[in-house]
């Protein structure tokens, strides 16, 4: 709606963001103890995915329209989506980011070792 654009991309992130302040600033045991969740911490391992995915899927391949249309309606309209999103950042993280990442770490590795050599040899 109109308050969104006026008012409520601006006010979202500033609460946040005074949220992530306090946090860092003041931890405190039962924070740290949220964040530490097995489940979460997957989650955030995976968040990048979830944010690459959930566009598509929710708004186009499992769009409400189409959820309607296949005849899901109240909460599995929602959650359908919602765990079709997760599955597929999962299954991209482990798949594609993580052997991705890996080459890097690898390839950075051997230039380091390169470089090393190098100097040494030139020394």
């Amino acid at each position: 709606g109109p308050a969104t654009y006026h008012w409520l991309l601006l006010v979202a992130p500033l609460c946040v963001g005074i949220v992530l302040l306090h946090l860092v600033h003041s931890p405190s045991r039962m924070v740290e103890a949220v964040l530490t969740v097995p489940g979460l911490v997957w989650l955030g391992r995976i968040s990048y995915g979830v944010y690459l995915w959930h566009s598509p899927i929710q708004t186009g391949v499992l769009g409400e329209a189409r959820m309607l249309r296949l005849g899901f309606t109240g909460p599995l309209r929602i959650a359908i989506p919602f765990v079709v999103t997760i599955a597929v950042a999962a299954v991209s993280f482990y798949l594609l980011e993580r052997p991705i990442l890996r080459a890097n770490t690898r390839r950075r590795e051997r230039i380091a070792a390169a470089q090393t050599l190098r100097r040494t040899t030139v020394q």
